[in-house]
């Protein structure tokens, strides 16, 4: 299942796949203290999260907004291309 906000684990241990979001493929051990990005996948086990960023704030949502930001400007060159 996936984790469902960023936070802090405060009971339980697990291994978590961060590979969406930094792109490493080995799941890491996570215990009580560690923290979690929401949407990464919990691989066994139960955790309980005191989550510490909701909403726009998370991760996830921050890297989706970068992107539409990144579609919706235009390269230097192919503002340049366009003039030409």
């Amino acid at each position: 299942s996936k984790v469902p906000a960023n936070g802090t684990i405060i009971w339980g241990s697990n291994h978590v796949n961060k590979s969406m979001i930094t792109g490493e493929s080995t799941p890491l051990s996570k215990e009580v203290g560690g923290t979690v990005i929401g949407g990464t996948m919990k691989l066994n086990g139960a955790l309980h999260i005191e989550a510490t960023r909701i909403g726009s704030d998370v991760v996830l949502s921050q890297i989706l907004h970068l992107v539409e930001m990144t579609q919706m400007t235009k390269n230097p060159i192919k503002k340049f291309v366009d003039y030409v």
